[in-house]
């Protein structure tokens, strides 16, 4: 199915832009729906198969592969550097362990998110856009040396084995919806508060400067919730689920 939609996807015909759009649209839904079951079932059997010395290092190569696609698809250079912070996480992922992985990349969002927001007229200010620029490129390296790593190993590894594929798809749905909520929600709180300077179509918001640090306040529980997340580092899967390992 995903590689019937993706072909289908790029040869999408019309002879007018809403038919292109129609047909795209099409292909690109049940594509989600393939990669849908595609993204729990790959970190699952990775997590099955693989010893549990090496099992992060494994599924964060797994999830850099995302990384690897982008690039070879897009050929754009910003894409190589998801990729390369993916590779951190597979470096380090089964050395320091993905609780402290998760906690650190929250924390630094945290900060760099708080770095940016509250001296934000500053930091827009032209000769200042390259330390903005900076700070807000560390944000995306922490999320990806983060929770966004993180949040597609650890489902795969601290669920029963008969409720794995299940669960991880019901947490990666789940952060795809708050993805959904936080990309369209940010448009609409990032707009000025006076009416008159809003975009078109758009009602007054709480202005960007107040929308970053609801961000990092959003990434401060994040990270108050990482400790409520087990360990699964050196860990079988029946530790973790707490199923009884048959004895061979």
């Amino acid at each position: 199915m995903m590689i019937l939609c993706s072909v289908a996807s790029g040869l999408s015909f019309g002879n007018k832009a809403k038919g292109v759009m129609t047909t795209l649209c099409f292909f690109r839904f049940w594509l989600g729906f393939g990669i849908g079951g595609d993204y729990p079932l790959s970190a699952t059997i990775m997590s099955e198969y693989a010893n549990k010395k090496t099992r992060g290092a494994f599924k964060a190569a797994v999830f850099a592969m995302q990384g690897i696609g982008i690039l070879a698809g897009g050929f754009v250079a910003l894409a190589g550097t998801d990729s390369h912070r993916d590779w951190f996480t597979v470096a380090f992922i089964d050395i320091i362990g993905r609780f402290a992985i998760q906690l650190m990349g929250f924390f630094m969002m945290t900060v760099f998110m708080f770095a940016i927001a509250f001296p934000y007229d500053h930091c827009i200010k032209p000769d200042n856009r390259i330390g903005f620029v900076v700070m807000y490129s560390l944000t995306f390296f922490f999320a990806n040396f983060g929770p966004n790593a993180t949040t597609f190993i650890v489902p795969a590894e601290i669920f029963p084995a008969r409720l794995r594929s299940t669960c991880h798809g019901i947490s990666a749905a789940t952060g795809k919806a708050g993805a959904i909520v936080g990309a369209f929600g940010f448009l609409y709180a990032a707009q000025p508060q006076d009416k008159t300077k809003t975009d078109a179509g758009y009602p007054p918001g709480i202005g960007v400067k107040n929308s970053l640090i609801m961000l990092g306040v959003i990434n401060f529980v994040g990270m108050l919730f990482t400790f409520l997340v087990p360990e699964p580092k050196g860990k079988s899967l029946e530790e973790l689920s707490g199923e009884t390992e048959v004895e061979k």
